[in-house]
């Protein structure tokens, strides 16, 4: 296995299950999330504060199916430029012959086909992560530093007509317990 794809919503426990698979996976695999490339652009490219338009990304107000205002992070042209960036240095790791766990926050089955497209030269497993609305709304407001609204709007939107290898509940299961089913999963062979 190559890569390790983990899909889900803002506070669903990609980062915390990505460092426990590195400790349960018997090789080497790198973690790559694109919250690293956030983190290296200029704070000026974007605007985390309120809903004003940004080059970078920026927060903008929607309605949720269930009638509530969450927040969808848009991208400007330069996030725009970031996230193909973000691809490029996940496949050039890749190609590299590099390990990766990659953590992301999908657009629905459009985004991921254009991820699978780009990686389908890699043994990949892709792994969605669930975890019920409520749970992740009391994470986020524990975490203090996310946009609150931003996990229920990426809640209804990120696993759109995705189908993955793997899915695992966060929201009931263990980060360990979950990383076990997928370590388990491709050392069976049922990918």
């Amino acid at each position: 296995m190559n890569i390790i794809f983990l899909n889900g919503p803002s506070s669903s426990g990609k980062t915390s299950l990505a460092r426990e698979l590195q400790d349960q996976l018997s090789g080497y695999y790198l973690y790559f999330g694109v919250d690293a490339f956030i983190s290296m652009m200029p704070a000026k490219s974007n605007c985390f504060e309120g809903t004003s338009r940004a080059d970078g990304f920026y927060w903008e107000d929607v309605e949720l199916p269930n009638g509530e205002t969450g927040k969808l992070v848009v991208s400007g042209r330069y996030g725009e430029k970031i996230e193909e960036s973000f691809r490029i240095v996940v496949k050039t790791l890749l190609d590299d012959g590099h390990n990766l766990i990659v953590d992301n926050v999908v657009n629905g089955d459009d985004e991921m086909r254009v991820w699978k497209d780009l990686l389908v030269d890699h043994e990949s497993c892709y792994v969605g992560l669930v975890c019920p609305l409520e749970k992740l709304t009391e994470r986020e407001k524990e975490r203090g530093e996310r946009a609150f609204g931003s996990a229920a709007e990426q809640y209804y939107r990120t696993h759109d007509g995705i189908e993955y290898d793997i899915t695992v509940d966060t929201g009931s299961k263990s980060t360990k317990t979950c990383a076990s089913l997928i370590v388990s999963r491709f050392r069976s062979g049922e990918q």
